[in-house]
């Protein structure tokens, strides 16, 4: 299910190209020289939308998602990676799921509170 979300999330989100947008864009006659595609739209790279559960590790599910920002801008890409990494983080937190966060415990013992092998000896 959180995969599905996920899909959808992408599908919908205003700045992920898809099939849909490619086709809409096409209809007002924008070009290879508008800057918009290049020669990786045109053989269907770019359009391409997946997410898949990637890998099984000891303490992870990992999710694989491979989509492409509409601008070729590359601050504008980090925006939008951004804003799909929260919406994502969403749809988990609000599933069955957790993040698997990683956890290393150190305990420390109080020296001061362990008696010495000495300190029952009184002396006179």
């Amino acid at each position: 299910r959180v995969l599905f979300e996920i899909y959808e999330m992408l599908h919908s989100h205003p700045d992920i190209m898809t099939q849909s947008k490619l086709k809409y864009i096409t209809r007002f006659k924008k070009t290879y020289e508008d800057g918009i595609f290049n020669l990786e739209d045109k053989y269907g790279v770019r359009r391409t939308l997946l997410v898949y559960l990637d890998s099984i590790d000891t303490y992870s599910m990992n999710i694989l998602i491979y989509a492409f920002s509409i601008s070729i801008d590359w601050e504008e890409w980090l925006r939008v990676k951004q804003d799909i990494i929260k919406r994502a983080l969403l749809i988990i937190e609000n599933s069955e799921l957790e993040l698997a966060i990683p956890k290393e415990e150190i305990i420390l013992e109080n020296l001061s509170s362990k008696k010495s092998p000495n300190s029952s000896k009184s002396y006179n």
